[in-house]
């Protein structure tokens, strides 16, 4: 991101009260344990490698932020889900 980073967006995002439960999708091409440790330090909700295809990609999507029908259950975004 050119004027500010992913992980910095995050931290903003994550001080503002109004936004603590809105799910943030990290995804990335730095596929590191470094990176997905830094992505929970923010409190990003998941952790998505772009080398993970885009099944993985799309899966997670679905789970936070696409709509929920009325027989599932909301996803909390404190429920991290790592995809590799």
């Amino acid at each position: 991101m050119p004027i500010v980073g992913g992980y910095e967006l995050c931290t903003q995002i994550r001080r503002i009260p109004e936004f603590k439960d809105t799910p943030i999708l990290i995804l990335t091409s730095n596929d590191t344990f470094v990176d997905r440790i830094r992505s929970k330090f923010v409190g990003a909700t998941a952790f998505i490698s772009k080398t993970s295809g885009n099944e993985k990609i799309g899966e997670q999507i679905q789970r936070y932020l696409l709509p929920f029908n009325k027989d599932q259950e909301a996803v909390s975004p404190n429920d991290s889900s790592e995809s590799s």
